[in-house]
């Protein structure tokens, strides 16, 4: 699915206080990807506004800051995340793993505006032309290859893009400060509402979990006086043995 700009700003916000959440306690992602950011209605919205949520942080790394706070590498343990991982991975050495969750967010930033892959591969084995066009500063040419129209990706988009994806880990834009990129303030900022449809199937879903939920409470409290009653009959059992003998 492809979302236009004002409803990207509302997702990407946050997805990335989400993650700014796990880098302030010292844990990088790794593997910041569109099936680890999953859309839910809010329970709490009459609406029926979506709401991102961050899961399986199966690949998920501590990182440890200095005695100035900056972050301090972590060591390469093999290959994390997508295919999409930042080119820095295939040096195999120590790492900022903070930025790896950047350089993530941004091809998938730039996924969800065009519905296309903003590469596939940076290893350098793989040679991959929209990689080499990227990472050599070429970004508006490997737009337009894509068959991109100008009025469909904004400049302040592809600046964003840019800085979260930028080849160089020194250079890219961190978490933490990519709420105050200005692309953010380049356009308005709108929730994305659930259609009726989608409204309904997700009240049945609720409903339906909710009389699992009654049906297994109920299926243990059968069990519970089923265990009570048997308890019951074999201590009578065994009263009624002592009285025969």
């Amino acid at each position: 699915m492809q979302f236009q700009e004002p409803f990207q700003r509302f997702f990407l916000k946050q997805a990335i206080q989400g993650i700014a959440g796990l880098h302030k306690n010292k844990l990088a992602m790794q593997d910041v990807s569109l099936e680890n950011l999953l859309m839910f209605i809010d329970p709490s919205s009459t609406e029926g506004v979506f709401e991102i949520k961050l899961i399986d942080p199966g690949q998920a790394c501590l990182f440890e800051l200095d005695s100035s706070g900056n972050e301090k590498l972590v060591n390469f343990e093999g290959l994390v995340g997508k295919s999409f991982r930042p080119p820095e991975l295939y040096q195999q050495k120590p790492y900022l793993a903070t930025k790896l969750d950047s350089f993530c967010l941004g091809w998938s930033t730039f996924y969800l505006l065009t519905a296309q892959s903003l590469f596939q591969s940076a290893d350098p084995q793989d040679a991959d032309e929209d990689w080499l066009l990227f990472s050599s500063g070429r970004f508006d040419e490997l737009i337009a290859r894509k068959g991109i129209q100008p009025d469909e990706l904004s400049q302040e988009a592809r600046a964003f893009i840019w800085d979260l994806s930028h080849p160089d880990p020194a250079k890219r834009l961190s978490i933490s400060d990519a709420l105050s990129h200005p692309w953010f303030k380049a356009g308005p900022t709108r929730p994305y509402c659930a259609t009726m449809d989608e409204l309904r199937a997700e009240i049945q879903a609720r409903r339906r979990v909710a009389e699992c939920k009654k049906e297994s409470e109920k299926r243990r409290k059968e069990k519970e006086l089923a265990a009570i009653e048997a308890e019951r009959r074999a201590k009578y059992q065994r009263e009624r043995e002592l009285e025969l003998q």
